[in-house]
């Protein structure tokens, strides 16, 4: 298996992950507070211990599909990431991979483990939608809330399907 295994704290910036490795080794980023986005190639399959602790910098982090273990402490005291897109091939979290982490949310299919996970992790957790254009994602976020009205014996039917159309560009996330 090939493992990442050092990634120089020293450097700032994005930086893209080899494709061919297979593993993120732990500690490997650990530190990193100048990485500002990582791009994970779809070989990945496993994320290490503590493997991108401390990076303060990111803010958004997409799991490519093929990911199966994300370890603990992964992305421990990444006080800034607020959004983890996770694969529906994520099927072992352990409960300590996204502690302490107080704005995060978890955006997954709703079938997917992550969901159930969130929901016993109590991390907010949002359905998806990820419609590849190009390089860019975009994210679409549709909740429908559909409330019946008892009045005079009728029921009238109020559909909002506007509440979190969240269209986000996420610059920062690369296939």
């Amino acid at each position: 298996m090939k493992t990442l295994v050092y990634y120089p704290a020293g450097k700032v910036g994005e930086y893209r992950i080899p494709d061919g490795v297979e593993s993120i080794g732990e500690s490997s980023f650990e530190g990193s507070e100048g990485l500002t986005n990582v791009i994970i190639p779809d070989s990945v399959v496993d994320i290490g211990w503590s493997a991108f602790s401390g990076c303060i910098g990111l803010t958004s982090v997409k799991i490519p599909d093929g990911v199966v273990s994300i370890a603990s402490s992964a992305f421990w005291n990444c006080n800034n990431l607020s959004i983890i897109v996770l694969p529906d091939s994520a099927i072992s979290i352990d409960s300590w991979a996204f502690m302490f982490l107080n704005n995060l949310t978890i955006y997954s299919n709703e079938n997917a483990y992550a969901c159930e996970y969130a929901q016993e992790n109590d991390i907010p957790w949002l359905d998806i939608l990820l419609i590849l254009l190009g390089k860019q994602f975009i994210l679409f976020h549709l909740m429908i809330f559909l409330t019946v009205l008892p009045m005079m014996g009728i029921f009238f039917c109020i559909t909002n399907c506007l509440t979190a159309v969240l269209i986000k560009f996420l610059s920062s996330i690369h296939t």
